[in-house]
């Protein structure tokens, strides 16, 4: 690890439990882990994936839990075949740590996506020592880095038909806890932006999903002068059992408490600046306090 002061560009790709899976800006292919907090980073010297010079999107992930005694976190990298994106190669990275970072082989895991319909290879979430995927069908996948297999998890919505009429609007983890944000089910009129919008939590056992909380934006809208805008949702733990929900849109950001639905302004944004189009687009990472 080096003690220095970040003064080049570089890519914020995952968040996880503190720390940040970074990549230069002009160079694909060097990776490296920096807590924000004490400012080490840690080259990850990956050396060349196997599958790079073949035709494959390769996305990465980091693995790493500050609640687990261990001396070495992962990196998982996902390689998806341009040609049939139904088949996903993982190759786990264990980085050994602190004093002296070490990368140990890598453990390669082929396996051919085992459901009938693609999912976005780079919108995978880690929580609990898995990175999980959402799909907008019965079930969803996850992959257990540890055992290095893929297993099934239900989703919310069980119809198809409900399927085709919902979108996604949030899914990440804060605080231990993997959170999904719908619309309302209620049948809309065309263009009808929903009034309410769901908060699911997968129970810990992944035997379904809870119902937690219902965001009403109808007073959120009034806050704003383009009632149409298109909002961003991003959910953050208070504590183990209060959430706040930081709403994103063109003109501004607030923060929503959705047990008494008071909100907070938090700021103005200049239309067409960068950091509205980052935050537009989904370009958020959480992040905490961590010296691990």
């Amino acid at each position: 690890m080096r003690f220095i002061t970040l003064d080049f560009d570089f890519i914020v790709l995952r968040s996880c439990n503190g720390l940040l899976l970074c990549r230069l800006a002009f160079c694909s292919d060097s990776y490296f882990i920096y807590n924000p907090i004490t400012r080490d980073f840690t080259n990850l010297n990956l050396g060349t994936h196997p599958l790079s010079r073949q035709s494959y999107i390769i996305d990465h992930y980091l693995a790493f839990d500050p609640s687990v005694s261990s001396p070495f976190y992962k990196v998982v990298s996902l390689a998806v075949s341009r040609d049939s994106p139904l088949d996903w190669v993982f190759h786990v990275y264990t980085i050994f740590q602190p004093h002296s970072p070490r990368i140990g082989p890598p453990v390669s895991v082929s396996i051919p996506f085992p459901l009938a319909w693609e999912s976005d290879s780079d919108r995978g979430v880690y929580c609990n020592g898995a990175i999980h995927w959402c799909n907008r069908g019965d079930f969803s996948v996850y992959f257990d880095v540890d055992a290095q297999c893929l297993k099934y998890y239900s989703m919310p919505l069980s119809n198809s038909d409900e399927w085709l009429k919902t979108r996604i609007y949030y899914f990440g983890e804060s605080g231990g806890h993997l959170h999904l944000i719908l619309p309302e089910p209620e049948p809309l009129k065309e263009n009808q932006k929903p009034s309410f919008y769901d908060i699911f939590e997968l129970k810990e056992d992944y035997s379904g999903w809870l119902l937690t909380h219902r965001i009403d934006m109808k007073s959120i809208r009034l806050q704003f002068t383009h009632m149409r805008s298109c909002f961003n949702y991003y959910i953050f733990h208070k504590n183990k059992s209060s959430i706040s929900v930081l709403i994103v849109a063109r003109e501004g950001a607030i923060i929503n408490d959705p047990v008494d639905n008071t909100s907070t302004k938090l700021c103005d944004f200049e239309i067409g600046t960068s950091i509205w189009i980052r935050l537009a687009q989904g370009r958020v990472v959480p992040h905490f306090d961590i010296l691990c």
